[in-house]
This record gives structure tokens, sequence and C-alpha cells, in this order.
């Protein structure tokens, strides 16, 4: 089975957003993308776990880019995002100890 990146991380929505044109933004969606593309070759069945672990490959760009983003000011929707990505990943841990 799968999961979503975006459905146990919602915050990471913020990625889609117009960013300025810096050369280093562009490296870091090349580095994303050339991540997205090697693991969708790996196959692995693997414990059973919560969430996408594998995002752990691409981390720093991806945290990068959302500072960039989201800007000085934190908006609030973000702030909601983010609660409820840490809402959805307690009731995923729960779920994945306790079937």
């Amino acid at each position: 089975t799968g999961m979503s990146i975006f459905l146990a991380t919602p915050p990471l929505l913020y990625l889609f957003r117009r960013y300025p044109k810096q050369w280093w933004i562009l490296g870091a969606w090349a580095a994303i993308l050339f991540n997205v593309v090697m693991l969708s070759f790996y196959s692995n069945t693997g414990a059973s776990q919560f969430g996408y672990r594998y995002i752990l490959d691409f981390l720093v760009p991806i945290m990068t880019m959302l500072a960039v983003g989201i800007g000085k000011r934190v908006p609030w929707h973000f702030m909601v995002l983010v609660l409820a990505s840490i809402v959805i990943n307690i009731y995923g841990a729960y779920w994945l100890m306790n079937g």
C-alpha cells in the first residue's frame, strides 16, 4: 500500500508557491525531482509504517524552500496545517502501534 506525503504532512502544500528566481531554488527542485524519480524505481515491502519515510532523502531542500515560500511572517493557515499534521501523525502512530 502507499501513503501520500501531502496527506500525512499537509504543510508541504506550501511548496507549490511562487519563488524568487534564484539559482539555488532551481537546484532544490532538481534535487527533489531527482530523488523522487530514483525512489519511484525502488520497491520494498518492508515493515509496517505510517507516513512516507523516504522523504528524509530530500528533506533539506524541502525545508529550505518552505522557509523561503513562507517568508518572514508565518500565515495562520500554515500554522493550522502544521497542527493538523501533528494530529494526523499522532493518530497514525497510535494506529500503527495498536492496530
